[in-house]
């Protein structure tokens, strides 16, 4: 589950809006009203953002039920799996270079692209490294 923004259906992402708005969470009878949805697809939904590392969920005190709140390093994770993404796109253009090595053909392009990637995911390790350090290793 490399769920990152962008790969979010608007009913995941309206879900995970909800969440943000709601500091004590919501149960799922709650997102189902909030949002305008089946508890099937509630279920569906926060399954995959707990899978993600974006939500956690927590029995309700004296209760049955559970909450589904975001996680305090919610953030990170959404980071973490945006570094993940970007090593499988490297990993694939520098197969790509290879490839191309392979059949005698230039690869500039591949070349040029796992470069960037390269690149993206040294800065993005800094900037987690950096958001680490900042948070006094939260």
């Amino acid at each position: 589950y490399g769920l990152v923004g962008s790969e979010m259906c608007i009913r995941d992402r309206r879900i995970w809006a909800w969440l943000l708005l709601s500091p004590g969470g919501s149960t799922a009878r709650e997102l189902c009203d909030a949002v305008g949805i089946t508890k099937g697809a509630v279920s569906t939904s926060v399954r995959l953002l707990e899978h993600a590392g974006l939500v956690e969920r927590v029995r309700e005190p004296g209760s049955r039920a559970y909450r589904y709140r975001v996680r305090e390093d919610a953030g990170r994770a959404l980071m973490e799996r945006k570094l993940e993404a970007t090593v499988e796109w490297r990993a694939m253009a520098e197969e790509g270079v290879d490839l191309a090595r392979e059949v005698d053909r230039d690869g500039v392009l591949l070349e040029r692209l796992a470069e960037l990637y390269r690149f993206l995911e040294e800065a993005q390790k800094r900037m987690m490294e950096e958001w680490s350090t900042r948070r006094g290793g939260r």
